[in-house]
């Protein structure tokens, strides 16, 4: 018989269900059943995987199930393919994997006919050990009491037992679901006297005054839900104890009992006091009330709340109690999703609340699980404290810590500008001087000015990114680029440092889709892969080997890139490993007393990662070696973006700067030497002014195609000029030439009318393109 095949959808459907259920093929011709699916509900009720609990069911079930109901079940089975078209209703015992107890499982399902020899039955399972015992126990109580007492031997074993329950405050009773009567127990021995039965129930509990009157509707609710069709239902009740002539906490739990038709026929209902716990409830409320708590619940199943009054409470407390449950029912205040459908564990968080004065709250609302016997949860309890007062506190230092931040972020700026100025213009001196001149000495002394100035100026802008960073100040600034020639580039920048140390460069960028072009922060993505190469090269001795092996793949519009830097050098230890990312933090081996480097490098790299939804990751073994992987996703260039980026290209390289003319605002003489050679090797016409007032003027009477203008410059800054300029002269593009590389910097610039904002030390490609784009206004 070949098994009865779903399609694609009708599976996807069956196996997608929540509840246990069980789909087979009977063929009534050939006597013949077999598995089709299962659902995820079934694979949670066996706490099996799909393919585990399919082999389970094929082979393994008849191994667990009692063997005094296998043969019944059997049996059962076997009538299937006898009687004409009937459903399936079987109960069992059985052994789940993993415990020693056997449970009672109803199995119920129905047919669909394929054609007379062909069904498919699905069969749900359901979990009647309690219905069954319960069931099992009230028969075979109610047929000993009601049995005539004179006749009867055990009569007084039943007084005597019925006097222990009241004794131990145990009471119970049986709800009758037909008649809609307490039909017997022991709960109510005045009525049932007087009566056969009581009716009108559970509203004489309250109309007696049984029950307290406040606990009505939580009463109606568990009573409600087991009419409903939930098995047992249980609550703290407030019940009218008669001895003490007062009420007293007791636990009431009713239980359904169903018939062989799964026919809800009977309640029994358990009262247990909970009188002697009634000290420890009040001294938990005092202590709760004292700590400034207020606790309330929320059963998952039923999606209903239980708030707890505190027996001790302030006025303070009374409002906030009130404050927090007019904000649950109004929903300000809610269970995340993740925490009802128990996939999240605990929550936390602070809301903020008006009260009726109009005035602000803030409350710590903390959410945690209360578990049932089997550990499963069945209550959120919800806790919440008053933390206004708190905050209140913290905010004088919040303050202190902001103007501190503004104090730091003002320092920095300063050491930007009055560091990076210099060393930027010994860099670019000593970098024209390697250009101009032959003398092989001087090379040499060239070589070295230039070196140490470059080290110098990456020390500084390694300290002030971990700032910008760390200071909320870092931005994505993303640009056009060809994928694999990000990596080449990379390539091109480490592969002569690996040839200094005669260090074997092996590098692996053949993926296709590094032909695409990306829309991303590439020179970020650069800054992080030198760094980590260097580092490799660095910390690898002469003649040792190092691994750049790039992968990408196309998903969408995004290019998911895995990139792997391995080295055979020095490694890392696992104490070190445990750090390695902090800032300014570096390992103690053979190699880093020699090499110099800022300690900032990794923790940049992690921290940029991060902020732009990469990962990095690292191994390492001490004298074996370190090996680091870096996941990046980048951004497709749209169309669009890639013809605007090839028509720039294409300007670039025509003769566009030849004859035009600029303005240059700088009051350091060595400044403007720099810029104007840079400037007149395209064949720029330059004017000077040393600082903003003549700036002004001389933009006022002449003609420029642009203006360079400095930031800091005496009598007026570059700022202030700019502004003014803009008053008589809103065409001619303004670009700010600044030390400062943060962003705020970029944003006043900006905002003082500024097209533009380059920092130094000036990247002469880079002052070439920005004029181009702002003199053709592309």
């Amino acid at each position: 018989m070949e098994p009865y095949k779903f399609t694609t959808e009708e599976k996807k459907v069956i196996e997608n269900m929540p509840v246990p259920l069980l789909v087979y093929h009977l063929n009534k011709v050939d006597k013949q059943c077999s598995l089709v699916s299962v659902s995820d509900g079934a694979c949670n009720y066996f706490s099996l995987d799909r393919d585990l609990l399919l082999d389970f069911l094929h082979s393994g079930i008849k191994s667990t199930v009692m063997t005094s109901d296998l043969e019944k079940l059997k049996e059962y089975n076997r009538s299937l393919f006898e009687e004409s078209d009937e459903n399936y209703n079987f109960a069992f015992r059985m052994k789940f994997l993993g415990h020693s107890k056997y449970k009672w499982v109803n199995a119920k399902g129905n047919y669909k006919k394929i054609d007379d020899s062909n069904y498919i039955y699905y069969i749900y399972l359901s979990d009647c050990t309690d219905i069954c015992n319960k069931t099992k126990q009230l028969n075979e109580f109610l047929s000993t009491i009601s049995t005539d007492v004179e006749a009867n031997p055990f009569s007084n074993n039943i007084n005597n037992l019925h006097e222990a329950m009241i004794h131990a405050r145990f009471f119970y009773w049986v709800y009758d679901v037909k008649s809609k009567l307490v039909i017997s127990g022991n709960c109510f021995p005045e009525l049932l006297n007087k009566n056969s039965s009581i009716p009108n129930y559970p509203e004489f509990l309250f109309e007696q005054g049984l029950n307290h009157i406040d606990d009505k509707q939580k009463y109606y609710d568990m009573f409600n839900s087991v009419l409903n069709g939930l098995d047992v239902a249980s609550a703290n009740i407030r019940a009218y104890d008669f001895s003490r002539q007062k009420y007293v906490l007791s636990r009431i739990r009713l239980n359904a009992v169903y018939d062989d038709n799964h026919t809800l026929v009977q309640i029994i209902g358990t009262s247990e006091s909970l009188s002697s716990y009634e000290e420890i409830y009040k001294t938990t409320q005092e202590v709760l009330a004292r700590n400034g708590l207020i606790t309330w619940t929320y059963h998952i199943e039923q999606r209903q709340y239980n708030f707890n009054n505190p027996i001790f409470i302030t006025k303070n407390l009374k409002d906030n109690y009130d404050l927090i449950i007019s904000s649950i029912k109004s929903h300000q205040i809610i269970i995340s999703p993740a925490m009802i459908a128990k996939q999240k564990e605990s929550d936390y968080k602070i809301v903020e609340i008006r009260n009726t004065d109009g005035k602000i709250k803030k409350f710590e609302i903390t959410y945690t699980f209360i578990n049932d016997n089997n550990h499963n949860p069945i209550y959120i309890l919800g806790i919440a404290r008053d933390v206004t007062s708190y905050y209140e506190r913290e905010k004088g230092y919040i303050e202190k810590l902001e103007k501190s931040n503004i104090n730091k972020s003002t320092f920095l700026s300063h050491l930007s500008h009055d560091m990076r100025t210099p060393l930027g213009a010994i860099s670019s001196i000593s970098e024209f001087g390697l250009e101009d001149i032959k003398d092989p000495i001087a090379i040499s002394y060239f070589e070295k000015i230039h070196d140490n100035s470059k080290y110098l100026l990456s020390f500084i802008s390694d300290v002030l990114e971990a700032r910008k960073i760390d200071s909320s100040l870092f931005e994505i600034h993303a640009q056009i680029y060809e994928g694999s020639r990000i990596f080449n580039e990379i390539v091109s920048v480490i592969k002569p440092r690996a040839e200094e140390k005669n260090i074997q460069l092996f590098t692996q960028i053949e993926s296709p889709q590094l032909g695409l072009y990306v829309y991303s922060d590439v020179a970020k993505l650069k800054q992080i892969a030198i760094n980590i190469l260097s580092n490799a090269i660095k910390y690898t001795p002469r003649n040792g080997i190092v691994e750049f092996i790039v992968d990408s793949i196309k998903v969408g519009n995004v290019l998911k890139i895995k990139a792997k830097i391995q080295d055979n050098g020095v490694g890392m230890s696992k104490k070190f490993q445990l750090h390695m990312f902090e800032e300014y933090s570096q390992e103690e081996n053979r190699l880093s007393f020699d090499e110099e480097g800022t300690g900032l490098g990794l923790s940049i790299a992690k921290k940029t990662l991060d902020a732009m939804g990469g990962s990095i990751s690292c191994t390492s073994e001490l004298n074996r070696g370190t090996t680091f992987n870096i996941t990046l996703e980048m951004k497709i260039a749209t169309q669009e973006q890639i013809e605007e980026h090839n028509r720039i290209i294409c300007i670039s390289h025509l003769n566009l700067l030849n004859g035009k003319k600029i303005l240059i605002c700088e009051d350091k003489p060595i400044n403007v030497m720099i810029v104007q050679k840079l400037l007149k090797d395209k064949g720029i016409v330059v004017d000077i002014a040393e600082n903003g007032k003549v700036g002004i003027e001389k933009a006022r009477s002449n003609d420029y195609d642009i203006i360079l203008m400095d930031i800091r410059m005496p009598v007026v800054d570059g700022l202030t000029a700019a502004k003014i300029i803009r008053g008589f002269n809103e065409i001619t593009p303004i670009i700010a030439l600044s030390a400062n590389a943060y962003a705020e910097d970029v944003k006043k610039s900006l905002e003082a009318g500024m097209n533009a904002h380059l920092s130094k030390p000036i990247n002469k490609d880079e002052l070439y393109e920005t004029i181009i784009r702002n003199i053709l206004k592309v």
